[in-house]
């Protein structure tokens, strides 16, 4: 049980004693960060200067595969940069072929629209002549019904004064 207690004390020990020894060092590390930050000994200690021990880790990470597949990639890279630059060009020259075509195709929509417009505009004036077609023939046919009730009106009254008391009055005498 005491050698449990000592080993217990003594880890306890140096714990403390890292914690103040890093305490102590935190504003030289907050000044030389960018020189100690992907020590392994110091990236746990991000939180401590300002620094979010994730993304300190992630960049340092990265920055080591970097640095090793650029020179393992650098060869590789220069090729893709060739062939980039040529896919640029080419569709620099494709960009422009399609300028063109646009160009033209407004061109020739916009002779193909004149010629619509025109002939809108001359559908527009015969549909216009046929609505006051419409609407004259409308009263010229008003008028024939109401020369037409008024004919039937007068053989109505015709007739009636030939069935009513006015003409059994003429017969009587």
């Amino acid at each position: 049980m005491e050698a449990v207690i000592f080993a217990l004390a003594t880890v306890v020990a140096i714990g403390a004693s890292t914690y103040l020894f890093a305490l102590s060092r935190v504003d030289f590390l907050k000044r030389n960060w960018v020189k100690y930050r992907c020590n392994p000994i110091y990236m746990p200690m991000a939180g401590l200067v300002g620094q979010d021990v994730f993304t300190n880790f992630t960049k340092c990470t990265m920055k080591g595969f970097h640095d090793y597949a650029g020179f393992v990639m650098d060869p590789i890279m220069a090729e893709f940069d060739t062939v980039g630059s040529t896919v640029t060009e080419i569709g620099g020259a494709l960009g422009d072929m399609r300028t063109m075509m646009s160009s033209m195709r407004g061109g020739f929509l916009g002779l193909v629209g004149t010629v619509f417009g025109k002939i809108q505009n001359l559908m527009s004036s015969i549909q216009y002549i046929i609505i006051r077609m419409r609407t004259l023939l409308s009263r010229i046919m008003g008028v024939m019904m109401s020369f037409m009730l008024i004919f039937y009106t007068g053989m109505q009254t015709g007739e009636s004064v030939m069935n009513g008391p006015i003409m059994s009055v003429v017969k009587a005498l």
